[in-house]
């Protein structure tokens, strides 16, 4: 990015706005569309613990990122 900064700020301001805004959405679309497909599970005794395996989810993507160097 620094070798573009030197000839056009509007540039690298535009690139960054479109990157910033593109990720933002995949997101939110990848959050409601998962949102909306479990919605249909039925997970009965599992709904007790919903909270305990969001929380072990987010350990093992973090654990992920620290051992394999994502």
């Amino acid at each position: 990015m620094f070798p573009a900064l030197k000839h056009d700020i509007g540039g690298v301001v535009l690139v960054t706005l479109a990157f910033g805004l593109t990720t933002i959405l995949t997101m939110l679309t990848i959050i409601a569309v998962s949102s909306w497909g479990v919605s249909f599970l039925r997970l009965g005794r599992l709904e007790r613990y919903v909270h305990a395996l969001a929380g072990a989810m987010i350990f093992i993507s973090g654990m992920s990122v620290l051992l394999l160097g994502l």
